[in-house]
């Protein structure tokens, strides 16, 4: 189920970061794209999105998307 992958996602994010005890760059790899409304919910929690394509050994991820979240603060 994709909606509770990403809810257990989001939970683990904000509880490693907690247990990190400092701020980290949050990001969830998902594979293929979430609809509108929650990719926006996401980003709205300062979580970047990210869809693969591909399966198995082999995943791609594009790199424009990529380089943006890596510049996200």
């Amino acid at each position: 189920d994709v909606a509770a992958d990403i809810h257990c996602a989001v939970g683990q994010l904000f509880l490693y970061e907690r247990l990190l005890t400092q701020p980290h760059k949050k990001v969830i790899v998902l594979p293929g794209h979430p609809t509108d409304r929650l990719s926006k919910a996401i980003r709205g929690l300062g979580i970047g999105v990210i869809a693969y394509t591909g399966q198995g050994k082999h995943a791609t991820i594009d790199k424009r998307v990529l380089s943006k979240l890596l510049k996200m603060p």
